[in-house]
């Protein structure tokens, strides 16, 4: 049975790298956003480990990390921090957490290749219909159409037909993303358009280098595109799908096959902050990487 892991973190774009590097290494992930809903999550699942942000809105992440421990004395927590201030540093270690900064997106290639890549190099476990059977010849190779994944099925004449996964652009968004590898990536475009920006240029490049790598050869990825709430419902999940068509564009020219890229617009749908100031609109305009041709990290 995998550990448990609470994440305590009022941010949501820290609250999902977090939870992406923990599900991808196996864990079996919890996550609250305030002090409260914390404590009453301890006490219904029994965490093995919790991860805690100090500065949370009502009751602080000390102040939560000290009643946890008073029913748990020996129950480990990692307090994130990127306060810089020593004295922070010290009240979080004084009251027996380990105090660490919080993660940062992937930005280069090799951290993108870590993020995407199959847990314990297991083989991807989906393969695009019209590839190869398991079994036949030229297994592994990913031809087909464009974004249409399949289960493999197996080769036998006793054994019933596999039953096929939904292809993945027709997956809603949080069975798509669940326990799969996944990154976000803070791509920046012109207001209201899908003409990439010239300061994204070099992290797509990142991405581009990451696709070519032994370790993501053949990975097949959606991009999944994101907006504010600003303007229509409408227009922002056409504008979504066009910055998710553009990324795929860019990857393509770069050299990446287009039958490992599938664009999807998910709109203003699922925000990972508030859209009450710009920073959190900025952290809601964003392009996400999640692998598809592998099996879920939390599936059996």
């Amino acid at each position: 049975m995998p550990s448990r892991v609470l994440v305590v973190e009022d941010d949501a774009t820290v609250a999902e790298v977090v939870r992406t590097y923990l599900e991808h290494a196996g864990f079996e992930i919890a996550q609250a956003m305030d002090g409260v809903t914390a404590l009453s999550l301890a006490g219904r699942r029994t965490p093995d480990l919790v991860v805690l942000d100090l500065m949370l809105p009502g009751l602080s992440g000390l102040e939560v990390c000290a009643r946890l421990r008073q029913s748990r004395p020996d129950l480990p927590v990692i307090m994130l921090t990127a306060l810089g201030e020593e004295s922070d540093r010290l009240l979080g270690l004084e009251s027996g957490a380990v105090v660490a900064a919080p993660p940062a997106t992937p930005e280069t290639a090799s951290e993108i290749e870590r993020a995407l890549g199959v847990p314990g190099g297991e083989r991807p476990g989906l393969r695009l219909r019209g590839g190869p059977s398991s079994g036949g010849p030229g297994v592994g190779a990913l031809r087909g159409p464009a974004g249409i994944v399949d289960d493999p099925a197996a080769t036998s004449t006793a054994s019933p037909p596999a039953t096929a996964s939904p292809p993945a652009d027709t997956l809603d968004y949080p069975t798509l993303v669940r326990d799969r590898p996944k990154v976000a990536a803070l791509i920046h475009f012109d207001p209201n358009s899908a003409r990439i920006r010239d300061d994204a240029f070099k992290l797509l490049n990142e991405y581009a280098k990451a696709l070519k790598s032994p370790a993501l050869a053949d990975a097949v990825l959606v991009i999944a595109g994101h907006t504010d709430s600003v303007g229509s419902d409408q227009r922002n999940l056409k504008l979504s799908q066009e910055r998710a068509q553009a990324v795929r564009d860019y990857l393509v020219e770069r050299g990446i096959a287009p039958d490992r890229l599938i664009a999807k617009g998910y709109g203003e749908a699922y925000p990972v902050a508030s859209n009450d100031t710009e920073a959190d609109r900025e952290r809601n305009r964003r392009s996400e990487f999640i692998r598809v041709d592998g099996p879920a990290t939390g599936a059996p």
